[in-house]
């Protein structure tokens, strides 16, 4: 026997002894928790995006082997094809980066109304609008509520306003055939154009036509309308007359009895 080999041999299973005893239990101390998938789970959310979850699947056959999972060929065709403009810039995807933006328009934040919000430049960060149409004052102005030119539907600015809430004229106050807009609606004219109405003095009231004056109008006056012409006690038109039947030498001694006539400086008949 060679002394010298078996020495070596008793010193390697001393060594293999040594490292077994401090290798530690191999009995798993709890199940092993579900982590994976199957093919037909991968398949799945590749062609139809549909979530699966995992479990334990056994490796073990219970039966003859079937065709029952998808092919690895399979599998890879369902992958697409990425394409870097079609996925959103800042995001990945398969290990693509994206470079898709919201580009295009040709809107600017001066052209959206202040406080609203838009993606108006290449990127995914939204934008704020500055616009401020009209409405710079809460008492209509003609000059400070114009809608401005790029806005209004004609180019010009000269008929598209903000309008407020003051106004207050209504139908009977405004001529026939006009319109006017107060708090939004649409108010047409009623007053009657009367024109130039002429009033000629009479012993009866006449009435002045309701409606638009052109201004134009008048009362017909008259020359012999003064106080000499109009009998004394007698007021017309806040005239008072001076007219007496004065200037005559008779006396009632002159007259014969019963007859009548006026001999004094008034209108009072005096008897022969």
């Amino acid at each position: 026997m060679n002394y010298k080999n078996l020495g070596i041999i008793v010193v390697v299973s001393l060594a293999v002894s040594y490292t077994l005893v401090y290798a530690g239990s191999l009995t798993p101390t709890a199940a092993p928790t579900a982590t994976s998938y199957t093919l037909t789970d991968i398949y799945a959310r590749l062609t139809t995006n549909a979530s699966a979850t995992a479990g334990d699947h056994a490796l073990n056959a219970t039966t003859s082997p079937v065709s029952t999972f998808p092919t690895l060929t399979e599998i890879y065709d369902a992958i697409p094809t990425i394409v870097p403009d079609q996925v959103k810039l800042g995001s990945s995807y398969l290990g693509i980066a994206g470079s898709l933006t919201p580009d295009g328009g040709t809107a600017t934040v001066g052209s959206l109304f202040t406080g609203q919000t838009a993606h108006l430049t290449d990127d995914w960060t939204l934008d704020t609008g500055i616009l401020t149409v009209a409405c710079a004052t809460s008492t209509f102005d003609g000059t400070q509520n114009l809608v401005g030119n790029a806005y209004d539907g004609d180019g010009d600015g000269t008929n598209r306003w903000c309008m407020t809430d003051s106004g207050d004229v209504t139908a009977p106050y405004m001529l026939s055939g006009l319109t006017a807009w107060v708090d939004g609606v649409a108010v047409a004219g009623s007053m009657s154009n009367v024109g130039a109405q002429i009033l000629t003095p009479s012993s009866s009231t006449q009435g002045i036509t309701a409606g638009y004056h052109d201004g134009m109008g008048y009362c017909a006056g008259d020359a012999d309308f003064v106080v000499e012409n109009i009998k004394s006690g007698v007021n017309i038109f806040d005239q008072d007359g001076t007219l007496t039947p004065d200037g005559g030498t008779a006396a009632v001694g002159s007259l014969f009895t019963g007859q009548t006539a006026h001999l004094t400086d008034d209108w009072t008949l005096d008897t022969g």
